[in-house]
C-alpha cells in the first residue's frame, strides 16, 4: 500500500491560509513543528506536515481505517532532515508507516508506505494541470496517466484505466482486468502526482 500527497507552494505560500486561527492547531501538534521550522520556518513547516499526514492518511484509508478528519491522531516524527528530503515516520490510529517528503521549488511531494528493512522502488510522476476546477483536473490527471503508462509499459494489451472503490481508493486497470500496483493520486494547484509501486507477489 502507498499513499501520496502533492502541495503547489504557489497556492499556499503566502497565502495566509497557515496563519489563520485555529488552523496549525487542527492540523499538528507544536512539537511535531519543532525539528522543522528551525530550517524551514513556521508556515513552509505546516505545509510539510500537511502533506505528511495527508500522504499516511491514504494509506490508512487502503488499510481499511475508518474515515475521519483528524490530523493530529497521524503524528510525523522527522528522522533526516535535509534541504531536498525529509525522512521520518508516521504513526496512525493503525500502524507505524515510514513517510518521506522531497522539497522541489514549485510543490512539496510527500510519500507514506509501511514500515520494513527494505524501501520500496516507488515510482513517481509529476503533471502539469490546467484544468478549469478540481473536477476537470482530476480527470485531466487520470487521462495523462493512463496515456503515458499506456506508451511506457511495453507488452500492454489494451488501454489504461484507473477506477476507485467505494472508499475511493484509486486501482489501475487494464480492460476489466485488475492490475497488480499500488497506487495513490493527488493533485494541487497546478500540480498533479502518480506514486506507485508493484505489488509483491507469493
Amino acid at each position: 500500500m502507498l499513499g501520496n500527497d502533492i502541495v503547489d507552494l504557489s497556492e499556499v505560500l503566502g497565502s495566509g491560509q497557515a496563519k489563520r486561527p485555529g488552523f496549525k492547531e487542527r492540523i499538528c501538534l507544536d512539537a511535531e513543528l519543532e525539528p522543522l521550522r528551525t530550517q524551514f520556518g513556521e508556515e513552509y513547516s505546516t505545509w510539510v506536515l500537511w502533506a505528511a499526514k495527508e500522504s499516511a492518511y491514504k494509506h490508512y484509508i487502503q488499510a481499511d481505517g475508518p474515515v475521519m478528519f483528524a490530523p493530529k491522531k497521524f503524528c510525523f516524527t522527522p528522522t533526516d532532515i535535509r534541504s531536498k528530503r525529509i525522512k521520518g515516520y508516521t504513526m496512525t490510529p493503525l500502524e507505524c508507516l515510514t513517510t518521506e517528503v522531497h522539497l522541489f521549488d514549485s510543490f512539496l511531494v510527500a510519500e507514506s508506505y509501511t514500515s520494513a528493512a527494505s524501501t520500496p522502488s516507488i515510482h513517481r510522476k509529476i503533471y502539469s494541470l490546467d484544468g478549469p476546477g478540481q473536477k476537470a483536473k482530476s480527470k485531466q490527471l487520470k487521462q495523462l496517466i493512463c496515456s503515458q503508462l499506456t506508451e511506457e509499459w511495453e507488452g500492454n494489451d489494451g488501454e489504461l484505466n484507473i477506477k476507485k472503490d467505494s472508499r475511493q481508493v484509486p486501482f489501475l486497470y487494464q480492460k476489466q482486468q485488475r492490475l497488480p500496483y499500488s497506487i495513490s493520486l493527488s493533485h494541487h494547484g497546478a500540480w498533479g502526482l502518480l506514486s506507485y509501486l508493484k505489488r509483491q507477489t507469493k
